[in-house]
């Protein structure tokens, strides 16, 4: 079953470059960890910053996290993070 969107934790509102520590790492659910420990570790920078493209593709397309797709904003700071050089 599919979770609400409601109960995501919301995206940081983040003015300048986000960082993984402060703003990515915490979009990342421990069940979005558990699910995709298989593969590599979500809350690991250097794990998030080597598969971060196939990693938007997948939010973007809705097909991650599997419960439930990440909302536009969530996305988009994903995005902005790894635009801004993907930064720790």
């Amino acid at each position: 079953m599919k979770e609400p969107a409601a109960q995501q934790p919301p995206a940081a509102e983040v003015t300048g470059s986000p960082s993984f520590k402060r703003d990515i790492r915490p979009l990342f659910t421990d069940r979005d960890r558990t699910s995709m420990a298989w593969a590599f570790d979500l809350g690991d920078l250097a794990a998030v910053r080597e598969h971060a493209d196939a990693i938007l593709d997948q939010l973007a397309s809705g097909q991650m996290p599997c419960y439930a797709a990440w909302s536009a904003e969530r996305v988009a700071l994903f995005r902005h993070w790894m635009e801004s050089g993907k930064l720790d």
